[in-house]
């Protein structure tokens, strides 16, 4: 009996328990003293072995130091800039549309506006025309005896005769009304009266 059990325990295993509570345990409590330790002594144990295992490939992947934090906070703020930038980009082209299209209807009034301007130009230019024709005619009609003007005056369109008569002083269109025939008088004096 006794060769059995010594065979049982020569071919039993430790379990995974029995290591971990032989060799792990005692590892990770000898761990935290020495961090204990370092800490108490002033020495930065995270930051160092972050920058340690930073170093390992693979698992440096995994690590994020302050640094890249820091850089990934700036990142992202720059990002938030950026962000807001082409908002107000956007914003200011739209409006640089809106007053494009402003300008180009203000561009077409002016346009119009200036066209009216130059017909009304055209108008004056005719009006002064008129005018001085009308000058020569009045001075015509007051140079002419009172029958004869008497005569054309009655022969003409009322609006006509009622323009000459208006530029005609006083007196001498006292005096071709007279001569005039009376209906027609009668007429041109109510057509001056309006």
């Amino acid at each position: 009996m006794a060769q059995t059990e010594k065979q049982d325990k020569k071919k039993k295993k430790p379990s995974f328990f029995q290591w971990l509570f032989v060799i792990i345990i005692p590892l990770l409590f000898a761990l935290l003293i020495t961090f204990i330790i370092l800490s108490l002594l002033g020495i930065d144990v995270v930051n160092n072995s972050k920058e340690i295992v930073s170093g390992i490939p693979f698992v440096g992947n995994l690590v994020t130091t302050e640094e890249e934090a820091e850089l990934e906070r700036i990142e992202e703020r720059y990002q938030q800039q950026i962000e807001t930038k082409d908002n107000q980009i956007s914003e200011l082209e739209a409006e640089v549309t809106g007053y494009e299209l402003e300008i180009d209807q203000l561009n077409q009034e002016i346009v119009l506006l200036t066209r009216q301007i130059e017909d009304i130009n055209e108008e004056l230019e005719d009006s002064t025309q008129i005018n001085e024709n009308l000058e020569r005619l009045t001075i015509s009609y007051q140079e002419m005896p009172p029958q004869s003007a008497a005569n054309i005056l009655s022969n003409l369109n009322e609006a006509v005769a009622v323009v000459i008569l208006q530029e005609l002083e006083d007196q001498h269109r006292g005096a071709i009304l007279s001569v005039m025939d009376p209906e027609s008088a009668a007429e041109l004096t109510e057509l001056l009266l309006d």
